[in-house]
């Protein structure tokens, strides 16, 4: 037998009221986590870029080498080069990439990503940068495991129209990348 005050017949305004708050809050937290899925797009390489730095450095170390930082920006591709020697008619050194199993010696950057700057020391110790053409850049780590001042300035081009830029400043020394919400210049 049923009684009368258990069937319940549609929902209650206060339960209805309580549904759409718990809706409210979960879009409310959900939501930007949807709009900053690309945000990551920049930390991310600036990783992976550290990480490549990391093995180049070792690399120097290890074999007493100077390490070529060689930015494909057609390609979208950073590879590690080791000197192999030297040009007989110039003297000037010579680079052929790595192909080492213990470490990566490439990464991808990301197609979304534009590098829009690039500025490289040109002399130990002074102001002096270059900027370089946005082709073929390169720029190097000594065999004691220091690195040439590096600016790079990107955007994240995934996320119009805003396109988000950053700048990203190399320690010589620890051959991280400092990461900046603007662009940068040398200082």
């Amino acid at each position: 037998m049923l009684n009368k005050n258990s069937i319940k017949s549609g929902f209650s305004l206060l339960e209805m009221v309580i549904v759409i708050a718990l809706i409210g809050i979960a879009m409310t937290i959900m939501l930007p986590s949807f709009r900053k899925k690309n945000d990551l797009q920049i930390p991310s390489f600036r990783d992976s870029f550290t990480l490549l730095l990391h093995a180049a450095y070792l690399n120097a170390l290890e074999k007493n080498k100077f390490q070529k930082i060689y930015v494909d920006v057609k390609n979208n591709k950073i590879q590690i080069q080791e000197e192999s020697g030297k040009d007989k008619l110039t003297g000037d050194l010579v680079f052929t990439p790595i192909k080492n199993s213990r470490f990566i010696d490439s990464i991808e950057i990301p197609r979304d990503l534009e590098i829009r700057n690039f500025y490289i020391a040109i002399k130990e110790g002074t102001k002096d940068h270059v900027k370089q053409d946005l082709g073929s850049i390169f720029f190097f780590i000594t065999p004691d495991g220091i690195a040439q001042e590096v600016v790079i300035n990107i955007v994240d081009a995934s996320d119009k129209p805003s396109q988000p830029e950053a700048g990203l400043i190399l320690n010589p020394f620890t051959l991280n990348f400092e990461l900046y919400d603007t662009f940068q210049k040398p200082s």
